[in-house]
């Protein structure tokens, strides 16, 4: 059964969207207040009072004056009625039964708050947002939105909304079975109501606590909030329809869990009364399918069919092909626009780059001409220096790409190795869902819910497989993209034994790839104990990569020369030894002859033959990790193997 949120948002937001008179107007004194104004900011609030007045009372006539208001304050650019008409739009969608039109004109509201620099709307653009996707039962996406929204309030002037968002996290969590994080939220909404004491949101706070003890099988504390809330001489069909309908779906499924069926058919009707009378189509969904499942138990088999047959109705109404294909364009339109945004930052990061770059090297330049003045006598002393410096770093800065390219192309094969196969899950589980798709389609025209339910679980099963698969390969690439891209030197917290065994079968997948014939016995042994440390992951990732690819050049090198009576092996283990993350990189390669151990950490030294390395991997990651407060030691027998034992401090600070 799909969820009703409590959106009772307009009322609790008025003070700070719309400026209301103390008392409520009648509807013909706001139509006639309407004639007496020309185009300007006067009419569009008085459009905004005529949708606000009929909220809860029509919600197509709501959106009809709210769109009005939207031309109007578009043409006048008059930013606080564009905000609110645009509000007022998505929450008469909403009751309208049309969530996903609702979301849209959120995605609309949310960059235009953004762009004039408004953080109070912007924050409410968000909890909306939230709110919607709660009502589409995408309650990962609910969560991201909510929490986002009340991070920024927490700065902002106290408001009901807040505890309005609060409520409907408690929501999310509850119909999540996170009771404790729910209870949580929803207590949190008396902190709001302590300071306003609206009506409408207490009422909201009641029938959601009622809704959460209901889940957790605590029927009588759930009667008790139902009862409070309906005890509320204002919460009555003409005040509070959503509410009233709302708490009496609510007694009426508890009568139902105690087979008290008589009494659940009356409170179901009550609901659905209000619901259809006030067209509000996601209740009248809800309420309806209760009362077909209790006249289907009361063996009322015609009124079963009758409100089975509304049910279904509705919910193809709301939620039908074409409002999934409509759901489908909005997200895409939604992620274009943030790839957008993130390009541009990245165009302005990249400006500003070239923009301190410029700086730099201008200083250098005026610097240079200054010295190059005062020092006029020793010029071409210092001409000579300068050229032999000037190549002498070109030819290091030169070895030092060479070496983090050389280390890129190791991993180049792996990565496509890697890649293919969480690619197949991703291709084979769509075909699947594209034949499921097929079979649901027949399934809902022959009205076969068992087969409906079935064929709609397996391909939720199937589509989180595809984004399992899917972050995989995503965080692959990403990987590669980290190493290949120049760090920024930031720390954040990595998990090493994720890192290390990410660099080592993509550097066993690049050796199989230059060497179809190459095999070696790989093993790890990670220590599941070790927390996330702060490292500069990209760093460190090309100090294990360097380290595990001598490791593989030696074992190569080793079957080379024994052939196959050698069985190439490389173990990578982690563990924590007295305050320090060890990781240790063991073969059982050439080894490292003993009148060389000592130079193999110093710049340009190699044991590979010429055109085989630059001689900069090792003596790079000496540094790296001296940097992050380690230090690199290597044990070696020349013939049998070598071990290096890379040592960091095990504090997350460090």
């Amino acid at each position: 059964m799909r969820r009703t949120f409590l959106i009772i948002v307009f009322f609790l937001t008025c003070d700070a969207l719309v400026a209301q008179h103390k008392n409520r107007k009648t509807e013909d004194s706001l139509k006639i207040a309407l004639q007496k104004t020309g185009d300007d900011t006067l009419r569009v609030n008085a459009l905004l009072e005529l949708a606000n007045y009929h909220y809860f009372r029509q919600p197509d006539t709501c959106l009809f004056y709210a769109t009005q208001a939207l031309e109007l304050s578009r043409k006048l650019d008059f930013a606080h009625g564009i905000q609110v008409s645009l509000l007022q739009q998505a929450e008469a969608l909403n009751f309208k039964g049309d969530v996903i039109q609702a979301l849209k004109v959120c995605f609309e509201w949310l960059p235009y708050s953004q762009k004039i620099g408004d953080k109070e709307s912007e924050a409410n653009a968000l909890g909306f947002i939230g709110m919607y996707y709660s009502a589409l039962e995408d309650y990962d996406q609910a969560a991201v939105y909510l929490k986002k929204a009340l991070s920024m309030r927490r700065t902002l002037k106290k408001e009901p909304v807040e505890g309005l968002f609060h409520l409907n996290l408690g929501d999310v969590y509850s119909l999540t079975q996170r009771p404790d994080s729910a209870f949580f939220h929803l207590k949190e909404v008396q902190r709001t109501l302590k300071i306003f004491n609206n009506p409408f949101l207490r009422a909201a706070q009641h029938t959601s606590l009622g809704n959460a003890f209901k889940r957790i099988g605590n029927l009588d504390s759930a009667d008790f909030y139902y009862k409070t809330t309906l005890a509320d001489e204002r919460v009555n069909p003409a005040e509070m329809p959503l509410h009233f309908s709302g708490s009496m779906q609510g007694r009426a499924t508890l009568f139902d869990l105690r087979n008290e069926l008589d009494s659940g058919v009356y409170f179901a009707r009550q609901a659905f009364r209000v619901a259809h009378n006030r067209h509000l189509n996601t209740l009248i969904y809800e309420s309806s399918d209760l009362l077909s499942k209790l006249y289907r138990k009361q063996g009322k088999l015609d009124s079963a069919m009758h409100y089975m047959e509304l049910a279904k109705n509705t919910n193809e109404s709301m939620y039908g092909k074409k409002k999934f294909t409509g759901l489908q364009l909005v997200l895409l339109q939604e992620q274009r626009r943030n790839q957008e945004i993130q390009q541009e930052e990245e165009r302005n990061r990249n400006r500003i780059f070239q923009i301190g770059l410029i700086t730099i090297i201008t200083i250098v330049l005026i610097a240079g001409m200054l010295l190059l003045r005062s020092y006029r006598k020793k010029q071409k002393a210092n001409l000579a220096l300068e050229r032999t410096l000037s190549e002498l770093k070109s030819t290091q800065s030169q070895l030092i790409h060479t070496e983090k390219m050389a280390s890129l192309g190791a991993l180049v094969a792996g990565i496509a190795h890697e890649i293919k196969n969480p690619l197949n899950f991703v291709n084979n589980f769509a075909e699947v869902n594209k034949e499921l798709l097929s079979e649901l389609d027949d399934a809902i025209e022959k009205e076969n819910l068992s087969d409906v339910k079935s064929i709609a679980k397996n391909i939720s099963n199937n589509q989180e497989k595809i984004n399992h698969h899917g972050k995989r390969a995503d965080g692959i690439v990403k990987s590669m993209l980290q190493h290949s891209r120049t760090g920024t030197g930031q720390k954040e917290l990595t998990d090493i034994n994720s890192l290390c065994d990410e660099y080592l079968r993509l550097t066993y997948h690049g050796y199989r790839a230059k060497d179809k014939s190459f095999t070696a016995k790989v093993e790890t042994h990670f220590d599941p104990s070790i927390e996330k440390i702060m490292i500069v992951a990209q760093d460190m990732g090309r100090v294990v990569l360097n380290v595990i690819n001598n490791a593989f050049y030696a074992v190569s090198e080793k079957k080379q020369q024994q052939g196959n009576v050698y069985i190439p092996e490389v173990i990578v283990s982690t563990r924590v030894v007295e305050g320090k993350i060890e990781i240790i990189v063991k073969d059982n390669g050439t080894g490292i002859p003993k009148n060389v151990v000592g130079k193999i950490f110093e710049p340009f030294f190699t044991t590979k033959p010429p055109g085989q390395g630059t001689g900069l991997g090792l003596s790079l990651a000496y540094d790296i990790v001296k940097v992050h407060g380690g230090e690199i030691v290597v044990h070696t027998v020349e013939g049998e193997g070598s071990e290096f034992t890379i040592l960091l401090p095990l504090s997350k600070n460090s």
